[in-house]
């Protein structure tokens, strides 16, 4: 279903880019992922955005499997991010999060359960990035390359209560302890009072604090969006994400990682030029979990997501 849907959604992009025509209100970006513009030399914007993810149930692939440990965990991720055109063609942006995570897990034989939280600073990451074409120049679309870097920033030490007793849980820790290294490919296209986004991001994972290595991730959006009025737009995003498994001291956690796509209805507001608040609800349409057969888990994941974004534009 996944690869069906994707298909169809860029034949229509790349159709839809051979129209050489603007319209006069140009709706925002997908909430639910990134696009291909970079901005003017001295433009500045500043974006707060917030996720709610919560993980209740464990699953083999697409389907659900009983956790003899009743495992569940919440993660809200809320992003501060500044972003500033440099010189013509090239841009930059900081994105600071601020992490807070809950788990529970169940003791399999005593039945206890142990309730974990934590909350902070998380890893902050840096972009720059390059247009490879403008629209505003002539060029059919908008394309942009970008490079950045992830830092390690946020606390790993955290000692948790676990039925295997207290240990740094690397999946409850604010940061990951690595440098890690990210490539983005973007593309837009303006049309009549509407807009399609599509974005690819790649993040090469290091080793990290605890001997925990998070897997490499491929995070994939493409999105349309349409100016109702020069006030309100609606949209649909398609996105998506494959995690590489993960490896504690040099040994691949087997149900950690996976492929995962999600359809987003969304909607933004811009009540004057300088502000616009937008939110979108993301639901699951494609699980594929990894699984360890010889412990009988099965990695956690969420039905659904929502995201808020609210901006300024200086």
């Amino acid at each position: 279903m996944k690869r069906s849907v994707t298909t169809a959604v860029f034949v229509a992009a790349v159709t839809l880019s051979a129209q050489d025509t603007e319209g006069k209100t140009v709706p925002l970006g997908t909430v639910s992922g990134s696009n291909g513009m970079v901005y003017k030399p001295s433009r500045q914007r500043f974006v707060i955005k917030h996720m709610h993810v919560s993980k209740k149930s464990a699953y083999s692939g697409d389907e659900k499997v009983v956790d003899g440990k009743n495992r569940s965990m919440k993660m809200d991720v809320t992003k501060f991010v500044y972003r500033r055109g440099i010189v013509p063609g090239l841009d930059m942006r900081v994105v600071i999060p601020r992490v807070k995570k809950e788990n529970s897990v169940m003791h399999p034989v005593s039945k206890r359960v142990y309730d974990n939280s934590n909350e902070g600073l998380g890893d902050v990451v840096s972009f720059v990035r390059y247009a490879l074409s403008d629209q505003r120049k002539g060029d059919p679309v908008n394309l942009c390359v970008g490079a950045g870097v992830k830092l390690p920033t946020g606390d790993t030490q955290r000692v948790f209560a676990t039925p295997q007793g207290s240990a740094k849980t690397p999946t409850m820790q604010l940061g990951s302890g690595s440098t890690d290294y990210l490539a983005e490919i973007g593309m837009t296209k303006i049309l009549p009072h509407s807009r399609i986004d599509a974005h690819v991001t790649y993040k090469k994972t290091n080793v990290g604090d605890n001997a925990y290595e998070f897997g490499n991730k491929v995070t994939w959006n493409i999105g349309y969006n349409y100016a109702l009025n020069p006030r309100i737009d609606i949209g649909l995003g398609l996105h998506g994400h494959h995690t590489d498994k993960h490896r504690s001291r040099g040994v691949e956690v087997a149900y950690s990682g996976g492929t995962f796509a999600y359809l987003s209805p969304e909607v933004h507001f811009r009540p004057n030029r300088k502000f616009d608040l937008s939110a979108g609800y993301a639901k699951m349409i494609h699980r594929d979990n990894n699984y360890d057969i010889s412990s009988n888990t099965g990695g956690l994941s969420e039905d659904h997501r929502v995201m808020f974004r609210l901006g300024y534009n200086f």
